[in-house]
């Protein structure tokens, strides 16, 4: 399914007003303590053709002084990111990529009036395959599929839309935005 999102709708999410508003949002997080704002912050900026604010300049600044200095030992530390294992990583990557399908199918049976047993998530694994670990974390993560199957008049019609919209669409040939300051 395609969705064409209006021409106002499109600005207020991803017009420059937009998108100075969330680079304020990061710079706030980053005031107050989270680090990992100002990698975010870094991806946003190269992503949406940002210039990259003061603060933000200021705070990648300190963070090279820090590496440099040695008062920073790791990217990890200076980003404020926690460190996991390779196999934590991949396994988050694994399910991210099949979180969409996982949930369809979820919801797909729920819809059908289906109850969840061991069964059925058992089932729901071996169709997509993928662990049964997997499918069970994605149904615990979406309580609205509890109450999808209540009894309700037959003349009701279900719908459910799972989907993701994209975060930004990526800006080719777009002039870079203004800055806040001006």
């Amino acid at each position: 399914m395609t969705v064409n999102l209006s021409k106002r709708v499109q600005e207020a999410m991803w017009g420059d007003d937009a998108l100075l508003a969330q680079l304020e949002h990061l710079e706030q997080l980053y005031l107050a303590g989270d680090k990992t704002a100002v990698w975010a912050a870094i991806d946003f900026c190269g992503h949406a053709q940002l210039v990259m604010p003061d603060w933000l300049r200021d705070a990648v600044s300190a963070i090279t002084h820090g590496l440099r200095s040695g008062a920073l030992r790791t990217f990890d530390e200076a980003f404020g990111v926690k460190l996991v294992s390779k196999a934590t990583r991949k396994r988050a990557h694994a399910l991210e990529n099949k979180r969409l399908s996982i949930l369809n199918a979820l919801a797909q049976h729920r819809l059908k009036g289906g109850a969840f047993t061991t069964l059925d998530f058992d089932r729901i694994a071996e169709e997509l395959q993928v662990p049964r670990n997997h499918v069970v974390e994605v149904y615990e993560a979406h309580p609205f599929l509890i109450d999808l199957s209540k009894d309700e008049p037959a003349t009701d019609i279900k719908c459910l839309i799972i989907g993701q919209l994209p975060i930004m669409p990526k800006r080719h040939g777009r002039p870079i935005v203004r800055d806040s300051g001006e």
